[in-house]
């Protein structure tokens, strides 16, 4: 008797990656900010007006890339720009971690924008197309569903500690531990 083991369809593999892919880009990159920001004025001396500055080019970074994406997934790929894409959000938010500059955490905070649309926009493409559509509804569901369960289930575990302070923190580590 043989039993035949039914293969999990590739495009659950595609939608498991776009979830991280996702995460990165939209959970750490973008929500991050308004966590990060207020920490970053205080320890940086910057005025509203700055902080204001900072999330209005790191939006329209965002909706820089999000106008041209659709055109660069067709010329170089969609993985191809999804990976570059996440390369130079993560490198940036590095970048901006690093500095106390605030012309190169202006311009870090550009690319940042950049990055995360020119990721989200071109997975949300390669999800639907790996499904029929009659299921794309449930797979794009689910990709999208998953960024608010990891931003939920993964809170900062170190500010739950009575033993721990977060204002200790340099403000370079707040950033990479999303604290404010």
């Amino acid at each position: 008797m043989t039993t035949e083991r039914k293969a999990i369809h590739y495009g659950w593999h595609i939608v498991w990656t776009g979830t991280f892919c996702l995460f990165a880009c939209l959970g750490l990159a973008r929500f991050a900010l308004g966590m990060i920001l207020p920490g970053m004025g205080r320890s940086l001396h910057l005025s509203y007006s700055q902080m204001g500055l900072i999330s209005t080019v790191n939006l329209t970074g965002y909706l820089v890339a999000v106008l041209f994406c659709g055109s660069l997934a067709d010329r170089f790929g969609y993985r191809r720009l999804i990976v570059t894409a996440l390369a130079a959000t993560g490198l940036t938010m590095i970048l901006i971690g690093r500095t106390s500059s605030f012309a190169m955490i202006l311009f870090c905070y550009t690319i940042t924008g950049m990055g995360s649309g020119a990721a989200n926009v071109p997975m949300m493409g390669l999800v639907s197309q790996w499904f029929a559509r009659s299921h794309r509804g449930k797979a794009m569901g689910f990709w999208e569903k998953r960024l608010y369960h990891a931003c939920f289930f993964l809170p900062p575990l170190p500010c739950t500690s009575t033993f721990f302070s977060v204002d200790r923190l340099p403000r370079k580590m707040r950033c990479f531990l999303k604290f404010p």
